[in-house]
């Protein structure tokens, strides 16, 4: 799909594509499929999830790609919806910015773990074995924010 000629890309996503090539090029790494994939962002991947690439990409990959996604919301659409969410939450913690206070942050966590599984059931149950999530939300922001403390109190002395 990324090589394709002619692209099914739009060209947003083709300068993306190209963005990450040349950039292993400039590492010296092979141009290698799984290489070039792992360097693009994840707003790459869910921007392939526009309705633009409807026709395009997702009536022949939806259900190869998503295999254990329940057959009755299996859409584009929705997974864009659910994917977008997940992007954004990623994109606050990656930027350190307060996620704690958010009301639906535990619903967050577990769609982001039933995504997962939609793509891969091994990896969800893999996920599920070393998430600390469940463990840090239970106990609450005050005994980490303790921690915290008493750190940068020691620190400073």
């Amino acid at each position: 799909m990324i090589d394709r000629q002619p692209s099914i890309l739009k060209p947003s996503e083709q300068e993306n594509v190209s963005g990450a090539k040349a950039k292993l090029a400039r590492e010296g790494k092979p141009l290698e499929v799984g290489r070039i994939m792992a360097e693009l962002s994840f707003g790459f991947w869910t921007s392939l999830l526009d309705a633009r690439y409807e026709q395009g990409l997702w009536p022949k990959l939806l259900k190869p790609t998503f295999p254990h996604m329940p057959r009755q919301i299996r859409t584009r659409k929705n997974l864009s919806r659910r994917l977008n969410r997940i992007r954004h939450l990623r994109n606050r913690v990656f930027h350190h910015e307060p996620v704690w206070h958010w009301q639906d942050l535990a619903r967050q966590h577990s769609e982001t773990i039933e995504t997962i599984g939609w793509i891969s059931s091994e990896l969800r149950d893999t996920m599920r074995i070393v998430d600390r999530f469940p463990v840090v939300y239970d106990a609450g922001s005050t005994v980490y924010q303790r921690s915290l403390e008493r750190m940068l109190l020691e620190r400073s002395q």
